[in-house]
């Protein structure tokens, strides 16, 4: 619509003389009507977004429904998402795979094809990459009874500091320490678990398989004789098949009769020359040089001994190895 200012009627000297009435209502008409046209106000652009930073993926949503226009209507969204990709919806929702620094525009435009920008900065970043356990245990295998060293300092983590530990040693019980030491009470086959977690919260886990053995044991003799009271002359037979050895085999048995007389093998028999009372010792070595010994009394006595009338009485022992038991 063209329009006509005052200006221009004065420049070009229009009076009301020269013209006719209609031509001058129709002038005034139009300069008024001039006067009173209103530019085009731009639309507002509103970006709500449900995040802005995070570890990749990230998924943002968008909404710009609380766009604007004042004297009109938003009738075009256009997303930018700061990575190369795009969308023309109200609303919108994208995911970032690569860390980074994002900026996120959006650009509306309204029914006079006026355009307005808002930006949102949205930072993606790298996951957090857990710790490494890593669990050293010496000895191994181990002996019932020895002090097991239990180590975590070789864990690692490249981004953050390993904060927790925790170790399970098997058998019900664990400790909190990056190292430690624990003595177990009975063989078996025990998995040993190590916990790590570093400062952001992520955790590894490792185990392993622990062997807990007996150990080198001293055999143990055991001794039984068919009497405890018998006259000269009467073979007494004396039994050490009940001995045994925890961790190995008995090799070898030697019997003392206490009257300078001796025997070998696991059962033997023997007479006793005159009356007395003599301590049997009966010593097993087992398969690695480890010996116990384990004694009991014989009364010996004449058939016309009023001696026979007493109690008889046995009485054993265990006597230390001559070799030193081995740990």
């Amino acid at each position: 619509m063209a329009t006509v200012s005052f200006r221009q009627l004065r420049s070009h000297k229009l009076t009301a003389k020269r013209w006719s009435l209609r031509s001058l209502v129709v002038i005034l008409s139009a300069a008024l009507s001039g006067c009173m046209l209103f530019s085009n106000v731009p639309p507002v652009a509103s970006i709500q977004a449900s995040t802005t930073s995070g570890t990749v993926p990230l998924y943002v949503e968008l909404d710009g429904g609380a766009s604007y226009d004042p004297d009109g209507a938003v009738v075009h969204y256009q997303w930018a998402f700061g990575d190369g990709t795009s969308a023309n919806q109200i609303r919108s929702e994208h995911a970032f795979s690569i860390p980074g620094g994002y900026t996120i525009t959006l650009t509306v435009r309204d029914n006079n094809g006026a355009t307005a920008s808002a930006q949102v900065a949205v930072r993606v970043n790298a996951p957090n990459r857990p710790p490494v356990a890593v669990a050293q245990v010496s000895p191994d295998p181990a002996t019932v009874g020895e002090p097991v060293t239990f180590d975590a300092s070789g864990s690692t983590d490249v981004e953050d500091k390993i904060i927790a530990y925790s170790w399970e040693f098997g058998d019900g019980t664990s400790a909190a320490t990056p190292s430690t030491t624990y003595t177990y009470v009975e063989p078996g086959t025990y998995t040993v678990a190590l916990l790590v977690i570093d400062a952001a919260g992520a955790g590894c886990r490792t185990t392993h398989v622990l062997e807990v053995q007996l150990g080198d044991l001293a055999p143990q003799p055991v001794i039984s004789s068919s009497s405890d009271s018998v006259q000269v002359g009467e073979a007494v037979r004396f039994d050490g098949g009940d001995s045994f050895d925890r961790d190995g085999v008995i090799l070898n048995y030697s019997w003392d009769f206490g009257d300078g007389a001796a025997s070998t093998g696991s059962s033997t028999a023997h007479a006793y020359a005159s009356s007395g009372i003599y301590r049997v010792r009966l010593t097993v070595t087992d398969d690695i040089g480890l010996r116990e010994s384990v004694e009991l009394r014989i009364r010996v006595g004449d058939s016309g001994s009023s001696s026979d009338t007493e109690d008889s009485e046995t009485v054993s022992r265990l006597l230390r190895s001559s070799f030193a038991r081995r740990t």
